[in-house]
């Protein structure tokens, strides 16, 4: 005797799922990631921040150690204030005109046999992402030698303003009552800049604080897009303008 074929009990909870329900789920998922993507990038955002002030307060205790240490009350110097070439205030070396080569600015905190700040990754903002990154960097920028190697200037992502600061807002009565910016994001080009919307500072006090009015904001547009060096007036009346406004958003 032949026996009928079995067939499941429920064939309702065998089948799969139908097309439509597939489509309603991969709607829900999209719609979720849309809400949830741009929240996730924004807090990316703010931690990319808050570790570039971090590197600020890292190069202010070597700023400080240095100059109670090494030069009584002096800061690093930079030749290229003396250059009148504020443009390059983010270069970590100097060459002369004699083809010899220097460390420069902040350059001066970590090199050779004197160390205040030989941590690679201080020099370097964790969110830039165009030429001056620390990895296309590493080749030339050796703390362990006594001069940097010949050859291109080596760049870190921040910009040095102690004395240039100091200069131009010699005559504003508000730099009395506001500490002096003495560190920034690199400003040689827009690229440079290494968040969107503003820009880190580092002020005398050991402050690391957010900078990103409208005025600044126009200012900063006037940069120029691509790696080339500004006339010497230009540099002037642009960065003097740039430090002015830097000087009325701390307030």
């Amino acid at each position: 005797m032949v026996n009928p074929p079995r067939h499941p009990k429920n064939r309702r909870n065998a089948r799969g799922f139908s097309l439509i329900e597939l489509l309603v789920t991969l709607a829900v998922v999209s719609i979720l990631s849309a809400i949830l993507m741009p929240a996730f990038a924004n807090v990316r955002t703010m931690a990319l921040r808050l570790m570039c002030q971090n590197n600020m307060r890292a190069i202010h205790v070597g700023l400080m150690s240095y100059a109670s240490e090494y030069r009584g009350e002096s800061l690093p110097d930079s030749a290229y204030t003396d250059n009148r070439r504020p443009q390059q205030l983010m270069a970590l070396s100097f060459t002369d005109t004699n083809g010899d080569t220097s460390w420069d600015g902040l350059g001066k905190l970590g090199m050779g046999s004197r160390r205040y700040l030989d941590d690679k990754r201080s020099y370097f903002c964790p969110a830039h992402n165009a030429t001056h990154t620390i990895d296309n960097q590493n080749a030339q920028f050796d703390p362990s030698i006594e001069l940097p190697l010949p050859g291109e200037t080596v760049y870190g992502n921040y910009h040095y303003w102690a004395d240039w600061n100091q200069r131009v807002l010699a005559q504003q009565s508000a730099r009395a009552r506001t500490p002096e910016i003495l560190v920034t994001d690199g400003m040689r080009t827009r690229q440079d800049v290494n968040h969107r919307f503003g820009v880190n500072a580092l002020r005398s006090d050991g402050s690391a604080i957010w900078l990103g009015d409208a005025q600044l904001l126009t200012k900063l547009k006037d940069l120029p897009s691509e790696e080339r060096e500004l006339t010497t007036r230009r540099q002037l009346e642009l960065f003097n303008s740039i430090v002015t406004a830097m000087g009325s958003s701390a307030r």
